[in-house]
Formats: C-alpha cells, sequence, structure tokens
C-alpha cells in the first residue's frame, strides 16, 4: 500500500529468537505448561483449544532461550 514503508528487520526488533526444533514430549494439562507452536498460530489470532502441554522442566528450559510477553510478534 502507498502508506507503507520499506524498513529493515533489525530496526522494527530489540530480540528475535526461536523455540525447540523438535517435538518435545508432551504431558497431561494438569501436569505441565501451556506449550505454544505454530499449530496454534492462524492468521486470524491464536487457536487453543488444542493446546498441547509440556513439563514445567522443560519449560524452564525453553524460556532461557526465549519468553514471548504480551505485546510480541509471533511468526
Amino acid at each position: 500500500p502507498r502508506t507503507w514503508h520499506w524498513a529493515q528487520l533489525d530496526h522494527l526488533v530489540l530480540a528475535l529468537g526461536d523455540g525447540p526444533h523438535f517435538s518435545p514430549p508432551y504431558v497431561d494439562a494438569d501436569a505441565g505448561v501451556p506449550f505454544l507452536s505454530t499449530r496454534n498460530i492462524t492468521p486470524d489470532g491464536f487457536k487453543l483449544e488444542n493446546m498441547k502441554y509440556v513439563s514445567p522442566e522443560h519449560h524452564v528450559e525453553f524460556c532461557k532461550k526465549v519468553k514471548p510477553e504480551r505485546g510480541d510478534i509471533l511468526y
């Protein structure tokens, strides 16, 4: 669109990271932490009805690399 401007990604982000490159072992919802993956992200928003869960230990390990927060953009 005419109102858009070109920009380099490094001018738009404060940090860039990625999640694990494998499917972690999933656990029951009552024993785990919600695990958001690409299957939960659509152009219309998040699909949370089929959430998978990971152990608290895996969650802590994943958060050392990247921890999305409110307002972050997930791609």
